[in-house]
């Protein structure tokens, strides 16, 4: 498949409450399998008609997930709970393209019609509020997803500990006798962040296959609290495009970016030493020990202190005093061969990813305007 790919900061799955049930045709929800309809209940729901009914439980998973209407109570009375999840469900390519806030609310008011004509329902949505929110940024990678798996190995790793545990999900090869990364997940209760393999998820889910490596990088705010801490509401009208884009980018910069440069300045000095150390211990061997250290640190706590073997060049040439730098470099790399992990430019992936989002952000930015009239999933649009 050709590239289809339209690479932006986006909206993904939402959940949105705050629908305004205004009737409902009975006869036309009991012909539906896909709907679940209490008419009596303990607790029943009266509508503007006269009216009344228990629950209602739509599944459709067309032009949203599951629908649910019912009651809540609150303080000593019941009010009318809705609550619906949708998810971008193109044709062709299932969610490879996020959806802009303005395509995102075209949508919703595609729902309001298609519930009344498939269901007889008719709901005001002019108070929408959200309980859920998936924000993320669709890129082409230069390599195979797997091949970043240090790069995003240490990426998480940078994360606040507020955000738990690591979570990684990795497939069997068994042709090449290796782990292949296909998810990072780590997170808490009012916020995940998550990182996956676009292309492979599409393709394992029997949804499409594309040629190109893609890589997903999603901040789901799990909460209506948190939506409303970030964004000051989470009431659907007022939400915005750029508002989406700017929160984006300052997580990510916060996250991502600025934690990283605080890694590379202490992972920075911590060679310095140890090169200092070994040639202190070793003058002749300090070079074949020093990698074996550094390899032995990462097998055994699981994050690089070379992520490639330029970050270790950069200290021997501030601490070289007679001029053998050139000779030194050439020595260790006849230490490796090609295939040395050390050689696999991880450093460069890592900037290769906070360079493109950030090119992604800065162009949504210059082309704002655009999204009155955004482009289609399957179109090819460059900046």
């Amino acid at each position: 498949m050709d590239k289809k790919l339209f690479e932006r900061i986006g909206i993904d799955r939402t959940e949105v409450k705050g629908f305004h049930i205004k009737s409902l045709d009975f006869k036309k929800l009991r012909k539906h399998q896909s709907v679940t309809l209490e008419e009596h209940g303990d607790i029943e729901h009266q509508l503007e008609n006269g009216s009344s009914f228990a629950k209602l439980k739509i599944t459709d998973n067309k032009y949203f997930g599951t629908f649910f209407i019912g009651t809540q109570k609150r303080n000593t009375s019941y009010i009318l709970y809705t609550r619906m999840d949708i998810t971008i469900q193109d044709r062709n390519y299932g969610n490879l393209c996020n959806s802009t806030m303005v395509q995102y609310k075209e949508r919703l008011i595609q729902i309001q019609q298609y519930l009344s004509d498939e269901y007889g329902i008719i709901v005001d949505i002019s108070e929408l509020r959200l309980s859920t929110l998936e924000i993320n940024c669709t890129f082409e990678i230069k390599h195979y997803f797997h091949k970043y798996h240090r790069a995003l190995n240490l990426m998480m790793y940078n994360l606040p500990d507020t955000y738990g545990k690591i979570s990684e999900y990795k497939k069997k090869d068994k042709t090449n006798v290796r782990f292949e990364s296909e998810t990072f997940y780590r997170g808490n209760q009012r916020m995940q962040i998550k990182i996956y393999d676009k292309k492979r998820q599409l393709h394992d889910a029997g949804i499409c296959s594309i040629d190109q490596h893609v890589m997903r990088i999603e901040f789901v705010l799990k909460t209506a609290a948190k939506i409303k801490e970030v964004f000051g509401t989470n009431k659907v009208n007022l939400f915005t495009d750029s508002m989406i884009t700017n929160f984006y980018n300052y997580q990510f910069y916060k996250l991502f970016v600025h934690k990283y440069q605080i890694w590379r300045q202490h992972n920075s000095q911590f060679l310095h030493q140890m090169i200092i150390k070994h040639k202190k211990n070793s003058p002749k061997n300090w070079q074949r020990n020093l990698l074996t250290e550094c390899r032995n640190i990462e097998l055994q706590n699981r994050i690089p202190v070379i992520l490639e073997i330029e970050d270790l060049f950069e200290q021997i040439k501030l601490l070289d005093k007679s001029g053998h730098y050139a000779r030194t470099k050439t020595s260790i790399l006849k230490k490796m061969n090609s295939e040395d992990v050390y050689l696999q430019h991880d450093a460069q992936k890592v900037q290769e990813i906070l360079t493109t989002v950030y090119k992604i952000y800065k162009n949504m930015n210059i082309s704002e305007n655009s999204f009155r009239k955004s482009p289609k999933c399957g179109e090819l649009i460059k900046y």
